[in-house]
């Protein structure tokens, strides 16, 4: 089944084999699909209100809130609520821009910024 229009879709089967990828780690495949709010307060109401707890918190970003949610397929999904129209702010990934320091990747950076090393 196909939702959008002749520039963007998605494409959905319910008809599939196997499992989803480990959302633990950095599996090749979908990593999560996203949804924008305008009141993502309400919309994490309405869904521990209805039995789901909240995967994950987003990242603290200036710009945007979001917080992620797992379904019972097992897909992670996101909500988000931009605070400006502005893509370039809205879109910034801070941890993306981690300095790297030699002998490491940009994966550790983040990691090390998180305090998870």
């Amino acid at each position: 089944m196909h939702f959008g229009d002749d520039e963007h879709y998605l494409a959905l089967s319910d008809n599939g084999e196997g499992a989803n990828p480990d959302l633990k780690g950095h599996s090749v495949g979908l990593a999560h699909f996203a949804y924008v709010t305008d009141n993502l307060d309400a919309v994490v109401a309405r869904l521990n209100n209805a039995g789901y707890a909240i995967a994950k918190p987003g990242a603290v970003e200036p710009f945007r809130k979001n917080v992620y949610f797992v379904d019972p397929a097992g897909f992670e999904v996101e909500f988000v609520e931009y605070l400006n129209d502005i893509p370039a702010e809205r879109n910034l990934n801070r941890d993306a821009q981690q300095p790297v320091t030699q002998g490491e990747t940009q994966q550790q950076a983040v990691q090390q910024r998180k305090g998870e090393v």
